[in-house]
C-alpha cells in the first residue's frame, strides 16, 4: 500500500497502459450500446431498474403492456442481455460509465429482487417482485 502511494505521489500510475486501453475500449462499447436505445427504451429500463412491474410501467407511460414487453425485448437485444435482471445490471453499468444516460437515475439502479423462485428467465417472462404474472 505504501509503495502504491509513493508510486502515485511520484507521478506514476497504478494502471498499466494495457489496463487503461481495455477500460477505454469498454467505455466505447458501452457508449455504442447506449446510443442504440430509444428514449422510450431508456425510460422503460429506468423504471425496470426501480423495480416497477411491467404492467405498472405500461400504466405510468400510458402504453399497452404488450408495447412494454416489446420495448423490453428490443432493449434486451440492443444491450445483448437475456433477462430483466441482466438488463438492470447493464443499466447500472451504463450509468456508471456514461453520464449521458440522463434518463436513468444512478441512485435508482439498485438491483431489484427477482422472481420468488430466484430464476432468471427470458426478458419477457421474468417477473420483478412477482407482480407480472402472465394471464392465460
Amino acid at each position: 500500500m505504501v509503495d502504491a502511494i509513493r508510486l502515485v505521489a511520484g507521478g506514476g500510475s497504478l494502471f498499466t497502459p494495457r489496463t487503461i486501453s481495455a477500460l477505454i475500449s469498454k467505455r466505447r462499447e458501452v457508449e455504442t450500446q447506449l446510443e442504440r436505445l430509444t428514449p422510450r427504451e431508456k425510460e422503460v429500463l429506468r423504471l425496470m431498474a426501480e423495480g416497477v412491474a411491467s404492467r405498472e410501467i405500461a400504466k405510468k407511460l400510458g402504453i399497452s403492456y404488450t408495447t412494454v414487453r416489446t420495448h423490453i425485448r428490443s432493449l434486451g437485444s440492443k444491450l445483448g442481455v437475456h433477462s430483466k435482471l441482466e438488463a438492470i445490471v447493464k443499466a447500472r453499468e451504463l450509468a456508471w460509465s456514461n453520464s449521458a444516460l440522463s434518463c436513468v437515475k444512478r441512485e435508482s439502479l439498485a438491483p431489484s429482487p427477482v422472481s420468488p423462485a430466484g430464476g432468471v428467465g427470458p426478458l419477457t417472462s421474468l417477473p420483478l417482485r412477482g407482480e407480472d404474472k402472465e394471464q392465460a
